[in-house]
């Protein structure tokens, strides 16, 4: 019996989808040259069972040469859809025909068909990458969250402090103590009763003046207590006053300015323009006094200043010196403009202490 061709063992090599068949050419010349032994049936019988041990031998050849190979082999960059399929190498075992074929088969994915599975390390950075920027960002909500409640509480007590110690100002709206105001260098000419270093003795002085019904006032600077009974616009006019005053001395004394911080819009505009009010308010009652004549331009000087201590801007300053010192410039500053070229030696004391006052003020503040 012939062997069929299509029995013989090929092996099968598909490369970029193309079969190229290759032949066993030794297992052809072995079939070839095992022929014989298997098929002459005249033969005696030691070469009968040499003959039927060729043809099991053959038979297991048979069997072998019924073993097919699919090898594929991928291509280089992406193969067709067609041989993304499993491969199966199929082993049947020749001795027991009547069995099923023993099979083995190893599945393999092409490379794009391959289940890609991420290592550990990458796994784990990213999970705590976003672990922590989960963490990050639940943190700064909270701040963020916070800080507006921070701020709107902040908002919210400043409203109610502000309208239950500070008045309303002229547009509705609660003062803010925010403001650096500039005190300016106030230079004057004095009647000094005299100065001390200790403020007990002092004011022991002082109720000695009131009680002789003359103007007087404590002036705190540097450590010393000046006792001063009047201020004037100049030099001559102080000296005329110390011949009429005895144990007085005139001479010029200097408030030094400063930087006042914290203060509200209203304040600052008082400290300010303080000055000048003091200023004008002192020439009208100095020419009353000694010149016995007031001039025009220097009332409506003064007029225009005054806006500045009206009673509703004074009525929204919270700082107890600077109201004061303000509530002085404008009670002066009303008594000034009364003030006539007649006017009684009471009514410009009643400016003087007026002046001597603000002074007290101006410079502690």
């Amino acid at each position: 019996m012939n062997e069929k061709p299509e029995n013989r063992k090929t092996i099968t090599i598909k490369i970029n989808g193309k079969d190229r068949p290759f032949q066993n050419k030794d297992t052809d010349e072995t079939v070839e040259r095992n022929q014989p032994s298997v098929f002459h049936k005249d033969q005696n019988n030691e070469k009968k069972e040499k003959g039927v041990f060729s043809e099991e031998s053959a038979a297991g050849q048979e069997a072998e040469l019924e073993e097919s190979f699919d090898w594929i082999l991928p291509e280089p960059e992406e193969m067709p859809a067609k041989n993304k399929e499993k491969s199966v190498f199929t082993f049947q075992s020749p001795l027991n025909k009547k069995d099923k074929p023993t099979s083995f088969s190893k599945s393999t994915k092409t490379k794009e068909g391959k289940k890609k599975s991420l290592p550990k390390e990458i796994v784990a950075s990213i999970f705590f990458a976003v672990f922590f920027a989960v963490i990050l960002g639940t943190s700064f909500g909270f701040i963020l969250l916070n800080m507006v409640s921070s701020d709107q509480t902040s908002t919210t007590n400043g409203n109610i402090t502000a309208s239950a110690n500070n008045p309303p100002n002229t547009d509705g709206q609660a003062s803010s103590a925010t403001e650096i105001a500039t005190k300016a260098d106030i230079s004057t000419y004095v009647l000094q009763a005299n100065v001390f270093s200790n403020e007990e003795r002092a004011k022991n002085d002082q109720k000695k003046l009131t009680d002789a019904g003359t103007v007087s006032q404590i002036i705190p600077i540097e450590e010393q207590q000046f006792l001063l009974l009047g201020v004037t616009s100049n030099l001559e006019d102080a000296k005329a006053w110390q011949k009429q005053v005895e144990g007085t001395y005139a001479k010029e004394m200097i408030f030094n300015g400063k930087k006042v911080e914290n203060v509200s819009k209203e304040e600052k505009a008082v400290i300010e323009g303080s000055s000048a009010i003091y200023y004008s308010i002192l020439q009208i009652v100095t020419s009353a006094q000694f010149d016995k004549s007031i001039s025009a331009d220097d009332r409506s000087k003064l007029e225009e200043e005054l806006s500045i201590v009206e009673e509703k801007k004074i009525s929204t300053i919270t700082n107890e010196k600077i109201q004061n010192m303000a509530t002085h410039l404008a009670k002066g500053g009303e008594l000034a403009m009364k003030l006539t070229t007649n006017s009684s030696q009471k009514e410009i004391e009643a400016v003087q202490q007026q002046l001597l006052d603000y002074l007290a003020n101006y410079v502690v503040i």
